[in-house]
């Protein structure tokens, strides 16, 4: 498979379900109730450049609190998301995530930023 590949059809008994990969080395903003899904091709393996969590941008993914600032509800993620999906050759971390939620320092809603790049390893 090629590192072009974005959307993947599964199909499970009668039902077809399209299922979307983020791109290797651009930034994805995952929304509540979405998946962040790295997917590299054989014989690479992700590597986690780039996560947040949080309200990195109060005008993205929710309709609430424009123009506030919302900076000390950002936690930097990208331990946690190296332990779920580097070294993998697939991952998908669901949103809301507990790990994330505990890692912040607000209680507020918050959606997930991240980036991925595709390595030699098996």
């Amino acid at each position: 498979m090629s590192e072009q590949v974005r959307c993947l059809s599964v199909i499970d008994g009668h039902n077809v379900f399209n299922i979307e990969f983020s791109q290797p080395g651009q930034t994805e903003d995952v929304c509540y109730y979405r998946s962040f899904d790295a997917r590299c091709p054989q014989q690479k393996v992700v590597l986690m450049e780039h996560a947040l969590f949080g309200r990195m941008d109060s005008r993205k993914c929710y309709n609430d609190f424009h123009d506030q600032d919302f900076s000390h509800c950002t936690t930097d993620v990208l331990s946690l998301s190296d332990q779920m999906c580097s070294g993998k050759q697939t991952c998908s971390i669901s949103i809301p995530n507990e790990d994330f939620h505990a890692a912040m320092s607000c209680s507020i809603n918050g959606y997930f930023e991240a980036s991925y790049q595709c390595l030699p390893g098996e």
